[in-house]
């Protein structure tokens, strides 16, 4: 300030405290405050059972622990750390480093310990920060919870349902997988309890003799044989409005609508139970057929049908392959 003048501008709590017993308990605190977070930053960084698995991300991981660490003491050592730019140089850092380690934390729950930490911390250090950056502080937080917490929780909603779908697939021939199975189910038996659907039928399908394939040629070649039968169940499917998954090795389920009054054995003739043998050598199916009830059916309804179904497969398999059994009403 030159002579004459006058500094009108109104104090903050550090320049009150600043060589204060106060001052010293308060810088203390957050001296300490800071140096813990750089401790449990550096056991995240270190054990991979907890933290990231990734270099790149450890090596943040662990340089933030660092600087948290080392910022720790200058707290706990001077008063210089109440001056206004290396109080917001720490406050930027803080949230910068506590956000970088609490997002590289797979498990919530531990997740959880560090935002609890950071609170305590913030509830110290925001008693130091000067009004404007203050303002600054919290315009960001609004900036955050009314934009950017949205954008980042659809690209979250987005990325979980893309997982979602990709767990429900057969990585080998993109059909659904069980648990895909499963899913479909669940849709067509809301679908019946809402209005009605078609009447369903279920069939199991299973290559006849699958283990000579792969003694004979290898398992590249058994691989490109089921990829050619996923095709074959695939494009019969879609023809009638149903779906296919690959349930098991060598083991297929098909799920499709059937007109009122067809009998079973119509729908069993009409099933695909060879191959070309484009990729590989050509082979037979055997399959077992039921119907697939949902009137008063729940989510067990499924796994029946799918018993009965494999039944009726291996009931095929033992009359020679390359048929159909049917189920029938006894």
């Amino acid at each position: 300030m030159t002579p004459g003048t006058t500094d009108d501008r109104v104090p903050d709590l550090s320049d009150l405290i600043a060589g204060t017993a106060t001052g010293r308990v308060l810088r203390r605190s957050v001296g300490f405050g800071s140096a813990n977070f750089g401790i449990i930053a550096a056991w995240v960084a270190l054990d991979t059972s907890i933290g990231p698995t990734s270099t790149p991300l450890r090596v943040l991981v662990g340089l933030s622990a660092v600087l948290a660490v080392a910022t720790g003491v200058l707290w706990a050592a001077t008063d210089r750390m109440l001056n206004r730019l290396p109080c917001t140089l720490f406050g930027v850092f803080a949230e910068i480093g506590t956000a970088l380690v609490v997002l590289a934390i797979p498990d919530p729950r531990n997740g959880l310990v560090g935002c609890a930490l950071l609170a305590v911390l913030g509830a110290q250090f925001t008693l130091l920060m000067a009004s404007r950056w203050l303002f600054l502080h919290l315009a960001a937080y609004v900036l955050a919870v009314s934009i950017l917490t949205p954008w980042g929780a659809r690209i979250v909603w987005t990325r979980l349902l893309v997982y979602a779908a990709r767990s429900r697939i057969d990585p080998l021939t993109g059909l659904l997988n069980r648990a895909g199975l499963d899913h479909a189910h669940q849709r067509l038996l809301e679908q019946a309890r809402s209005g009605g659907i078609d009447p369903q039928v279920l069939a199991v399908l299973d290559i006849d003799d699958f283990k000579s394939v792969n003694d004979s040629h290898c398992h590249v070649v058994g691989d490109r044989v089921i990829r050619e039968v996923a095709m074959t169940l695939r494009r019969f499917a879609t023809s009638g409005r149903g779906v296919v998954a690959r349930t098991g090795g060598e083991e297929f389920t098909l799920m499709m609508p059937a007109s009122r009054g067809t009998p079973l054995t119509d729908v069993g003739g009409r099933l695909p139970l060879t191959t070309v043998g484009r990729d590989g050598p050509s082979v037979t199916l055997s399959a077992g057929v039921v119907p697939l009830e949902f009137r008063g059916a729940d989510r067990f309804a499924l796994a029946h049908a799918l018993t009965e179904a494999d039944r009726l497969m291996y009931d095929a398999k033992r009359r020679g392959g390359m048929r159909a059994a049917v189920h029938s009403a006894r």
